[in-house]
């Protein structure tokens, strides 16, 4: 699946397209996509389109289970693994771009921890 980075960018239709893969979508069916999300977080009294205004919709949601990629939450464009690719893609060889001693620090990450804890799914030791 996309990163949101990658599909808000169309970053993984130009990867698809560049390998001979079927991208599944045209630009112009991404872009009405991208439209829904903006209306649906205006709707919602988000007024960006980045990744915390994405948690915090999703965070608002009644669904009893939600999961954030870390690739997500540090806005990495390309995804983990492509389907349909062996050696054209690094499938699940790529380490995220911070340590596991820094993400703490990731304000990212906070914001994204707080979007989730405004919704009450927050979870506190």
């Amino acid at each position: 699946m996309a990163t949101f980075a990658g599909w808000r960018d169309q970053h993984d239709l130009a990867v698809k397209r560049a390998l001979g893969l079927d991208a599944g979508e045209t630009g112009e069916q991404r872009h009405g996509a991208l439209e829904a999300l903006r209306q649906a977080l205006q709707h919602h009294g988000l007024q960006t389109e980045d990744f915390t205004a994405v948690a915090r919709y999703l965070a608002d949601t009644p669904s009893r289970l939600l999961v954030i990629s870390m690739e997500d939450v540090l806005g990495l464009r390309d995804q983990v693994n492509l389907p349909g690719t062996t050696n054209e893609h690094p499938n699940w060889r790529r380490r995220l771009p911070v340590s596991l001693e820094d993400l703490k620090a990731q304000p990212a990450l906070a914001s994204a921890a707080d979007a989730m804890r405004s919704a009450g799914r927050g979870f506190s030791a």
